[in-house]
């Protein structure tokens, strides 16, 4: 129905739309029960830096994307197009015009370098920023890491009025449509998720009441119910907002939980050590002092209820009434001879457990549904965050990084692939890296965010004459006033001035200092697109060695290769080798096998008997076809989309 009401606002005579409308109004009213939403217009994505050619879908740069035409001619610097909802041909210049890839096509993608930051020269470990639509970038996501990523955690619009866009527009809070708008957008989107994951990983999605219902009904279709983890309760701010005019303050949000397959688990509950410590030196290590008491009724429990005797002193210290030990007699006397209670000063004291470190870290506790404010912190400590860097408004209500942080934590791997395509203010990255930075871990991060503006900047730009893809606009966008700024500052350790952070990061094993910044590695791409022809000859190796480098897990410094193809690339430090030339195979082969550092090989051959030969050669090793699968693996995408 929403395609129809879209395909009414094109019906130009009035009095037959306001008929068609009335008609439509009344065919609407049917009611439905469950998930149920309306498919929309596809949603097309602008190409800024594509070449415009007969046959290309293109639209105003100042007009609506969805809005599009085909060009039909060109004469030197006009093009001749036809708009195929009205059946109207129009010339437009060439500059007014940027080519759109609508819903389905195939795309294909390549990563456009603009910036990096390495402030760990001896690390291996790079993380990414990706500046594109969401929806493409998953498609080139899955072609690097289908069924290899371990967490994805995102944050999408919550959809209440403005925060996000369909199609090129701010879907308005009025539009009676926006809740199957953004299920649609969110669908596709969840879609790709749920193939980049790992048969343990899982996705950990943030939502407030506006569409929790909605979203828990799709994602139970997606990953199918008995892949349901669990909701997580947040307290996203500390006060209660009296201004409510019901009188009841919405202090909460939620974070759903899915895996790829009901084979996953959590870490548990990070271990408070704060209050360990040896004051007598005890050779076991820091210990803590722990009630004995407990909450067991004397006759559902009897076992727990007896005299604890100090047997060097003989004060015998009876249960509480109605309230017994917490461990049994025998456990009890194990840690006496063991030396593990401490012994009131009086007789009417009560004894306690010495509790040690070493003992409590092997332990694992179940991790609560309901987020302790304490461990994870709220709205307010993420605006500090930005604001200590920014000194001032940058972004609206970004999450607390130990919030992302004590999410990611509970995997078990300290190596795992992080992603979120919905990066925001880039709080995903700051927390793995101070995650890696408490417990020594390798977590590797890929963030996605576009670089759209707020509909109050657009305004503002339009009005003095700019538009999406001048430099002007786009260095306004999130992705580059925010998200990669804010990476580049949190792991130099200094604000946006150059001055060195203030505070210290707080963690439960210890706090240091935010102007010691991360040892830390991150490069920063735009998401472009290349022509598959080209990219079929071989003319555009450059632009495919990102994708290589990343595929091959973003080992090492990104290589860089000259505009012409190169008989063979061997590169240890990066994990990976290209051949081109297949007639270079045997040097190709004894090359690779001096660097055992290689993991992934590609083989550039129209033949797929030649690959398959070339690829029995080096057993032990990933093999791809170049530029087949990559071609391939896009034309595939836009025929399941």
């Amino acid at each position: 129905m929403a395609k129809i009401s879209e395909l009414l606002e094109q019906v130009e005579d009035k009095a037959l739309r306001a008929r068609l409308q009335e008609e439509f109004d009344r065919l609407s009213k049917t009611k439905k029960f469950g998930l149920v939403f309306e498919d929309h217009i596809p949603e097309c994505t602008p190409l800024y830096g594509i070449g415009i050619k007969i046959g290309s879908n293109v639209a105003k740069k100042a007009g609506q994307i969805k809005e599009v035409y085909t060009v039909v001619s060109i004469d030197g610097t006009v093009a001749k197009c036809y708009h195929k909802p009205t059946k109207e041909t129009t010339e437009i210049p060439l500059e007014e015009l940027v080519p759109v890839a609508q819903f389905g096509e195939p795309i294909f993608p390549m990563l456009q370098p603009i910036d990096s930051i390495q402030n760990a020269p001896d690390s291996s470990l790079w993380h990414t920023l990706i500046e594109a639509d969401n929806y493409h970038a998953l498609q080139l996501l899955e072609y690097l890491y289908a069924g290899k990523v371990d967490c994805i955690y995102i944050d999408p619009p919550y959809n209440l009025g403005g925060d996000f866009v369909y199609n090129d527009n701010y879907v308005s809070k009025d539009d009676q449509y926006r809740h199957s708008k953004w299920l649609s957008f969110m669908q596709k989107r969840l879609l790709i998720a749920r193939q980049l994951l790992s048969p343990e990983g899982i996705i950990l999605i943030s939502i407030n009441d506006t569409e929790y219902a909605h979203l828990k009904m799709l994602c139970d279709d997606i990953f199918f119910d008995n892949c349901y983890q669990a909701t997580l309760i947040w307290k996203n701010r500390q006060r209660a907002d009296s201004r409510n005019k019901n009188m009841i303050s919405t202090d909460h949000e939620y974070i759903l939980v899915y895996g790829r397959t009901a084979n996953v688990s959590f870490v548990g509950e990070e271990k408070d050590i704060s209050k360990y410590s040896n004051p007598d030196n005890d050779p076991r290590g820091p210990w803590a002092s722990i009630d004995l008491s407990g909450l067991a009724d004397a006759t559902r429990r009897p076992n727990l209820h007896y005299n604890i005797v100090n047997p060097s002193t003989g004060i015998t210290y009876p249960p509480n009434p109605n309230r017994g030990w917490s461990k049994s007699r025998e456990t009890v006397a194990r840690m006496i001879e063991e030396n593990r209670i401490l012994w009131p000063s009086s007789s009417t004291g009560r004894p306690r457990e010495k509790k040690f470190l070493r003992d409590l870290l092997s332990e694992r506790t179940g991790f609560s549904s309901v987020l302790d404010c304490d461990a994870v912190g709220y709205t307010t400590d993420g605006t500090k965050a930005l604001n200590s860097i920014f000194e001032g408004k940058a972004f609206n209500f970004p999450k607390s990084i130990k919030l992302i942080k004590t999410l990611i934590a509970q995997i078990p791997k300290k190596d795992c692939l992080v992603i979120d395509f919905f990066a925001g203010s880039g709080t995903t990255l700051h927390a793995v890296n101070l995650l890696n930075a408490e417990d020594g871990g390798r977590r590797r991060c890929i963030m996605v965010t576009n670089n759209e503006v707020s509909l109050e900047t657009a305004r503002s730009l339009t009005g003095k004459g700019y538009q999406p893809g001048d430099p002007e606009w786009e260095k306004q966008g999130v992705a580059r006033y925010v998200t990669w700024p804010r990476t580049v500052c949190s792991i130099k350790g200094q604000d946006m001035k150059g001055n060195p952070l203030k505070g210290n990061y707080q963690t439960t094993s210890r706090s240091f200092a935010m102007s010691d910044g991360f040892a830390a590695n991150a490069e920063y791409f735009k998401l472009g697109f290349l022509d598959r022809d080209r990219v079929s000859l071989g003319q555009q190796f450059k632009e495919i060695l990102p994708l290589l480098w990343l595929k091959a897990g973003a080992v090492g410094k990104r290589p860089e290769a000259d505009e012409a193809e190169p008989d063979m690339l061997i590169l240890p430090e990066n994990g990976l080798a290209v051949l081109v030339d297949e007639t270079m195979y045997a040097s190709f082969l004894q090359q690779v096998k001096q660097h055992h550092e290689i993991k992934m090989i590609f083989f550039v051959t129209d033949s797929e008997e030649a690959f398959r030969e070339m690829s029995a050669g080096v057993t032990g090793y990933e093999t791809f076809q170049l530029y087949r699968d990559y071609i391939d693996n896009f034309v595939l995408g836009g025929r399941r989309a």
